[in-house]
């Protein structure tokens, strides 16, 4: 069993395999391609347990078989699960959370009721011992609760983690189980947001902050932003800046979300979420920074920077053969320009659109003025640019 995980599943250094999920989506592709897989090094150690309690076995030999089946669960163990379905029905409690859980590693889908079961037990043995509660932050407990997600059931969790005790629902306790929610998107996404719904601790949680944005999906992104629009979270996380520099590359990385992101910004009424503002600012596209400037305009807060600029009018192109090198160009803007001039007023340093058309021209003057695009914003307004008086007063103001 060490020869094969070492060879197809290495853990991971510094964290515990029994929280090690991150791969668990790829093992069910993997085992939905190839439903019928057994490694031989499986198949040879299930058959040791199963002639061990193959007539009227005694408990020595149960624990044998038991002891056998949990570093075999971890491989693709096709056609034992009646085997595995009896070692667990009789399996020790500590035995049979740590079957499960290598069987939920090896992409298995786990019983509801083998982890409900399991997790009451627990939590039954506390009542008379309460250490296990406290005794290494209460993982006992906790080993099941991870389990939850990986269920036929998982909807069925939310329910169960509302009957548990209060102290057992904090946002610290639930870390492993929102933990396992992040890497099932389909089912999780929609208890990980309940969970915030019921108990907006939730929202100040790193933990869960984590597992949301590891979701990595458009639905979740959409949520988040009309969270921080209304208010949700911006009035209780203690993390604005992360928030805003992770939703930012979720933005990106989905940029359908991106429109919602601006609608929201642009019909808020009063002053507009930071985390939002941060988060459009990473990469904005040419309606986003026009309205990023409206909002500097009228409310008086800096979110166009030259980097939120940059990402619009310069384009990066990696260098080959060096890593996080690039060589950047300029790219033509015209209806960014023109839209930019249109709304200058007195072209001095209050005026943030002067400032982010002065911004483009020096970003031009050092990468270059692309081929396609005019020296001007726009000729036929009729305005002058560069408003030489003003560009000097700004000039005087910032020295």
């Amino acid at each position: 069993a060490a020869q094969w995980i070492k060879a197809n599943d290495p853990p991971p250094s510094g964290w515990s395999r029994r929280f090690d999920f991150d791969r668990l989506i790829e093992r069910r592709v993997e085992l939905a391609e190839h439903p019928d897989a057994c490694a031989e090094e499986a198949a040879a150690i299930l058959d040791v347990a199963a002639r061990l309690i193959a007539s009227d076995p005694s408990e020595r030999q149960w624990q044998l078989a038991v002891g056998l089946a949990i570093p075999a669960a971890l491989m693709p163990h096709h056609g034992y699960n009646s085997l595995f379905r009896r070692l667990i029905e009789l399996a020790p409690r500590l035995a049979k959370v740590k079957l499960l859980t290598n069987m939920a590693l090896s992409g298995d889908e786990l019983r509801f009721e083998d982890v409900a079961e399991g997790l009451a037990e627990t939590l039954k043995e506390a009542q008379t011992k309460p250490w296990m509660l406290i005794s290494s932050d209460g993982y006992q407990v906790k080993d099941w609760l991870i389990l939850l997600p990986f269920t036929d059931r998982p909807s069925a969790a939310s329910q169960l983690i509302l009957s548990l005790p209060a102290d057992l629902r904090s946002p610290s306790f639930l870390e492993y189980y929102m933990t396992g929610l992040s890497v099932t998107p389909a089912t999780g996404e929609s208890l990980l947001f309940s969970l915030a719904e019921d108990d907006n601790r939730f929202y100040r949680s790193d933990a869960w902050r984590t597992a949301v944005l590891k979701l990595r999906t458009e639905s979740a992104i959409r949520n988040l932003i009309e969270l921080f629009s209304a208010g949700a979270i911006l009035a209780l996380t203690d993390h604005d800046w992360y928030w805003a520099q992770e939703l930012g590359a979720l933005v990106t990385e989905f940029p359908a979300t991106r429109s919602l992101l601006i609608k929201r910004l642009s019909t808020t009424q009063g002053p507009p979420s930071h985390t939002l503002l941060h988060a459009l600012a990473k990469d904005p596209g040419v309606d986003g920074l026009l309205l990023l400037v409206d909002i500097e305009q009228r409310w008086k807060i800096r979110c166009a920077d030259w980097q939120a600029i940059g990402s619009v009018v310069t384009k990066r192109v990696p260098l080959a053969g060096h890593k996080d090198t690039y060589n950047i160009f300029s790219v033509a803007a015209p209806k960014l320009r023109k839209e930019l001039l249109a709304r200058v007023t007195s072209g001095d340093r209050s005026d943030r659109a002067a400032a982010c058309l002065r911004e483009i021209d020096k970003l031009r003057d050092e990468h270059g003025i692309p081929i396609d695009d005019e020296r001007h914003p726009d000729l036929a307004s009729g305005k002058t640019w560069p408003m030489i008086n003003s560009l000097i007063a700004a000039g005087t103001q910032s020295s």
